[in-house]
């Protein structure tokens, strides 16, 4: 069995990984204990970015979501609200690693840039 806490800390670790590699430096994971997200991102990063990296989420989940999902979102949402920006949480679902956000005005003015 893998120990859950090692495995949250290596998927936490993997998304710093693509964020860093997508945006920019600036993004670290942050300590076990510390408020709001998992991850510490660059002041001007506006997403609170929360890792799930287990199986309790199947690629069906997500559009017809299981308790895991409802709660995993949930979760995104509570911290980004901690965080004073908007909920981003990236899950690896079968294997793949995908991001899910809340759409909104804001999102989709942001997204034509």
């Amino acid at each position: 069995m893998v120990n859950r806490f090692r495995k949250g800390k290596k998927g936490e670790l993997d998304v710093v990984h693509m964020l860093t590699h997508h945006f920019g430096e600036g993004f670290k994971r942050k300590k076990l204990g510390e408020a709001g997200s998992d991850i510490q991102c660059r002041p001007n990063f506006n997403w609170a970015v929360e890792v799930k990296d287990r199986n309790t989420v199947k690629l069906k989940h997500l559009f017809k979501p299981n308790t895991h999902l409802r709660s995993y979102w949930r979760q995104a949402k509570q911290q980004a609200t901690v965080d004073g920006k908007q909920p981003l949480l990236i899950i690896k679902i079968e294997g793949l690693w995908l991001a899910i956000v809340e759409r909104s005005e804001e999102t989709r003015l942001n997204s034509s840039h």
